[in-house]
C-alpha cells in the first residue's frame, strides 16, 4: 500500500473510530447508570 494513501485515509478513519468509541462508551455508561 502507498504511504501517501495511508496518510490520506488515516486521519478521517481515526477520527471516525474515536467518535464511534466515544459513542459506545456513552451508551455503555448510560445503560449502567439506568440499571441502578
Amino acid at each position: 500500500m502507498d504511504d501517501e494513501l495511508v496518510r490520506a485515509l488515516y486521519a478521517p478513519l481515526s477520527r471516525l473510530l474515536k467518535a464511534e468509541l466515544r459513542l459506545e462508551r456513552e451508551r455503555a455508561g448510560f445503560l449502567i447508570n439506568t440499571r441502578h
